[in-house]
């Protein structure tokens, strides 16, 4: 028998006691997302290490002015430290791509975040708050008129002093284990330290080649893990020798008043104090962990429900989904908490048509455009996606009722199954394929020999 329904209505085989499981998922969130969304509140996140490639932004140089001269901006002022240019490293056309050292990953991912938050707010979109992961806690700052473009410079470019001297001590490991399971792990090896908390379901773990170890047994328990993109243990003991210097080389920075409210990924919550944001703050905020899954579920209380990832990748999202999952939007509660999530570039995209479509997605939500802002084609192009936005919306839903109506035949047609004696002969084999708008259509195959 073969039965195709969605993920949020994946039926488990339970061969030794002959019942039928229904796991109840929340409905796919790019689904729900295309809904209108009201009492809208922005926030931007701000992605850390690990989401650079070749020539990330290069296209929207090309294209963008207000892009063009913020990272012009940039360049100047790293040009007060060193003579290797931004524009060039991003650029640059050598198979041996810049972006492979994380100094320079680092300053370029910066200089584009900052790009993008021009760009969006010359088009009219401005954040009610701003939060970044890791590193990217620094462009948060300066979105929130907390540092000045001169200030979050200068603390990028001691991130990446630091980065010089560390490198080559340590890795970092991605894994998607809720916390409680991670410190599991930490417990069995004192060298390991907790880098991140990205989610009630995800973490991220410091350390040196006993990560490998990690990754080897995560990975034969069948437990999703990568390494990121970065040979030294950021949020871990392995900075501590280098703070005293990176504290003192801060001492001038002036932090300022918020304009916008502030969250810190570092204390996982809303930011106060402009104090909070001086040397002592940024050297700690290197050593500690992240504690990301705080500061969003914080920010979901305060009642944000926009969050646009300005990141040259989207890294960030996922993890923000599932804040939203383990809060209090459920897809069976009476009160739901509608949410969107969009990002702004991705890898190996054509960069200012990636905008365009998210910022078609904010439009189908309802999100109020001044169209003056927009070029007439820039216009043109965002309406006619949200138009097939709507469309896919149509068919979305069209497809979730002929779902629900072949799930209740599947439980119908499976109350007649007659299961064997023995559970041993009983296979479950599951294939996932993309569907419509990343919807997931799920075979299940029960195989006897």
């Amino acid at each position: 028998m073969t039965a195709q329904i969605c993920v949020g209505n994946l039926f488990i085989w339970k061969a030794n006691t002959h019942k039928i499981y229904k796991g109840l998922n929340p409905m796919p969130k790019n689904l729900k997302n295309l809904m209108p969304i009201a009492d809208k509140k922005v926030a931007f996140v701000f992605s850390g290490l690990g989401a650079q490639w070749k020539n990330m932004g290069a296209r929207l140089l090309e294209k963008e002015p207000v892009f063009r001269e913020k990272l012009l901006a940039c360049d100047r002022l790293f040009g007060r430290y060193t003579a290797q240019s931004v524009m060039e490293d991003i650029t640059a056309d050598a198979s041996d791509s810049p972006m492979k050292r994380i100094e320079v990953a680092h300053r370029c991912t910066f200089a584009i975040q900052t790009g993008l938050i021009e760009l969006l707010r010359s088009w009219g979109l401005e954040p009610d708050s701003a939060m970044g992961h890791s590193a990217g806690e620094v462009p948060a700052a300066y979105t929130a008129g907390i540092l000045s473009l001169e200030d979050a410079v200068t603390v990028v470019w001691q991130h990446c002093l630091l980065i010089e001297k560390a490198k080559g001590r340590g890795k970092m490991l991605f894994v998607a284990l809720p916390v409680d399971d991670v410190q599991d792990i930490l417990k069995k090896d004192q060298r390991l330290s907790l880098a991140a908390v990205n989610s009630p379901k995800s973490a991220v773990l410091s350390g040196g080649e006993e990560l490998s170890e990690v990754k080897a047994s995560l990975d034969s328990r069948g437990v999703f893990c990568r390494f990121l993109k970065m040979d030294m243990g950021f949020h871990s003991p392995q900075v501590e020798p280098y703070l005293p210097g990176f504290t003192y080389a801060l001492k001038d920075i002036r932090p300022k008043p918020a304009k916008i409210p502030a969250y810190s990924s570092f204390h996982g919550t809303l930011s106060t104090k402009a104090d909070d944001y001086d040397g002592v703050y940024w050297a700690r905020h290197i050593r500690e962990p992240v504690q990301f899954a705080s500061a969003v579920q914080k920010m979901i209380e305060h009642g944000h429900n926009i969050f646009i990832e300005v990141s040259p990748h989207s890294v960030l999202s996922d993890s923000i989904h599932e804040c939203f999952e383990s809060g209090t939007w459920n897809v069976e509660s009476e009160k739901k908490t509608d949410y969107l999530i969009v990002d702004t570039l991705r890898r190996d995209t054509d960069e200012k048509e990636n905008l365009l479509k998210s910022l078609s997605v904010l439009h189908s939500s309802g999100y109020k455009f001044d169209w003056k802002k927009f070029s007439p084609q820039d216009q043109n192009k965002i309406k006619s996606f949200a138009s097939n936005i709507k469309h896919q919306t149509s068919n979305i839903k069209h497809q979730t009722s002929n779902i629900k109506y072949q799930t209740s035949n599947i439980k119908h047609q499976a109350s007649n199954i007659q299961f064997p004696a023995s559970s041993n002969h009983l296979y479950i084999r599951y294939q996932i394929r993309p569907y419509l708008f990343r919807m997931i259509s799920t075979q299940v195959f029960l195989i006897w020999e």
